[in-house]
């Protein structure tokens, strides 16, 4: 089994950028660019099952639509899955920020 691919840009994020990709996924739009994204994942899958298995070069066009189909739903996979990183680890940075901010600093007498 292959090793599973590390979020992309993992450490080249800034917290603004993090925290501005937290808001992305809350705005009523996100959910449509998933959708538009599924859709061509389905649609390449799609395609690799309707091959004409009558067709001479049946095996070569096969092959062709699979290695499509796959990069497409893989690649797919790992921008849903750095987007999560990358919010899961802004709303843990702002939290820590926030603890640090309000911690009131001890007076030394």
């Amino acid at each position: 089994m292959a090793e599973k691919p590390k979020p992309l840009l993992m450490r080249e994020l800034t917290l603004g950028e993090k925290v501005a990709l937290q808001q992305l996924t809350m705005s009523p739009g996100f959910p449509v660019l998933i959708k538009l994204i599924e859709s061509g994942c389905q649609s390449a899958t799609a395609d690799t099952i309707r091959v004409d298995t009558e067709d001479p070069n049946y095996q070569t066009i096969l092959a062709a639509r699979h290695h499509y189909a796959r990069a497409v739903n893989k690649f797919t996979q790992l921008v849903r899955e750095s987007i999560n990183y990358h919010v899961q680890r802004s709303v843990v940075t702002e939290e820590v920020q926030v603890a640090q901010e309000t911690q009131t600093p001890e007076v030394i007498q």
